[in-house]
């Protein structure tokens, strides 16, 4: 199974230079925790966690994003508050190889990068869709074969009947 089947595209984004406050609504008008951070290009230059921005963010700037507070400074960047090492994962790459990464990083989410431009974003909430997929799936095979096995059954006992 490839990324490309079950991460989420396009991304919502964020560029570097939009003040944090506005980065951090979006999240939470997205209902996402994270934004790949890109440039003009939509070339990946950093990653904004929603634990970023919080950690910038001071009691004024939570006033902004709930719009009790108008006056805005706009000084605090998301290039400020991004971790600028990001590990992704391509289109092509496996499931498998996005769930090792995130593993391994303990990470919960990443973009999906090609040429250097970021198409989607996966997470464990993608994962859970293809375990629960194959669950499913897996279940349907076994529901089967029980039915298969017990009318298979109880048709030969019928006919040894008769």
């Amino acid at each position: 199974m490839k990324v490309k089947r079950w991460m989420t595209a396009p991304p919502i984004t964020t560029h570097p230079y939009m003040p944090i406050h506005l980065a951090y609504r979006r999240m939470i008008e997205n209902d996402v925790r994270r934004l790949p951070v890109v440039d003009d290009d939509e070339h990946l230059v950093g990653i904004l966690t929603d634990r970023d921005a919080r950690s910038a963010l001071s009691p004024q700037d939570l006033g902004r994003i709930s719009g009790e507070v108008h006056d805005t400074d706009d000084s605090l960047c998301v290039k400020d508050a991004m971790s600028r090492t990001v590990f992704v994962v391509a289109p092509n790459d496996t499931i498998r190889d996005a769930v090792q990464i995130m593993h391994d990083r303990k990470i919960s989410g990443m973009p999906v990068v090609d040429h250097k431009r970021c198409v989607g974003v996966i997470t464990i909430q993608d994962m859970l869709e293809v375990l629960l997929t194959a669950m499913d799936h897996h279940r349907n095979e076994v529901t089967d074969e029980i039915c298969q096995n017990t009318l298979g059954h109880r048709v030969r006992s019928t006919e040894q009947r008769q």
